[in-house]
């Protein structure tokens, strides 16, 4: 530069010189000489920024995953369902055996110990008995082979219904038979009548019994 230039032409030259891109870069670079040395020297590395974290999802079964119902073979469902028909129409039938036998139970014990004493219900008590007790038995056999019911079912239904009543029907029935054959056998004694009512007061519990155990399957 001559000592002709101009002052204010020599101070744009310094700035143009300052502001050129390859000192620019020249600088970028001694910088990041500069990071990777204090890196080195601090015995770490440069951290990046974590990514961010995405928020819990919500889509979960709050009852956990639910259990799928066991396979079950068409022919054993077709099978469950025809015993399940059958069971249910010879209960109908052993109902309508039950109401029956109680009436006419009720009639020969009125004819016996009425006064009248003619007996001529007698017979017709005792075979409805006995047929009563016929289909009872046929029905619940029934019940014992059919497969059980795919799914398990959860609390107190008309099915438990249905068993607590047969389950009692069956007790009084058998509590029917044994007081049935001991009146027959206390003829002429004095305590014949009172058995004779214990059994048909059973009677009417049976009945009970036996039609609460419908009615749950029917209504």
């Amino acid at each position: 530069m001559t000592p002709s230039t101009p002052v204010p032409l020599v101070a744009l030259c310094a700035i143009l010189t300052a502001l050129s891109p390859s000192r620019a870069r020249a600088e970028v670079r001694l910088l990041d000489q500069d990071l990777v040395f204090h890196a080195q020297a601090t015995g770490g590395t440069p951290q990046a920024e974590p990514p961010a974290q995405k928020p819990p999802a919500l889509d979960f079964d709050l009852l956990g995953p639910s259990k799928a119902a066991p396979a079950v073979d068409d022919s054993t469902l077709r099978l469950r369902r025809t015993l399940l028909d059958w069971h249910q129409g010879i209960g109908l039938g052993m109902f309508a055996l039950q109401l029956a036998t109680t009436v006419v139970g009720q009639l020969n014990y009125d004819d016996k110990f009425g006064g009248a004493n003619t007996n001529k219900y007698a017979t017709t008590h005792s075979v409805l008995a006995y047929a009563t007790f016929a289909t009872f038995v046929t029905a619940g056999v029934l019940a014992l082979v059919t497969p059980a019911a795919p799914q398990r079912r959860d609390g107190f239904d008309r099915i438990d219904l249905h068993k607590i009543a047969m389950f009692t029907a069956a007790g009084a029935m058998a509590g029917q038979i044994v007081l049935g054959i001991w009146t027959s056998g206390r003829e002429g004694n004095q305590n014949q009548q009172s058995v004779a009512m214990a059994h048909l007061v059973l009677g009417y519990v049976t009945l009970a019994a036996v039609g609460t155990g419908v009615g749950a399957l029917v209504f």
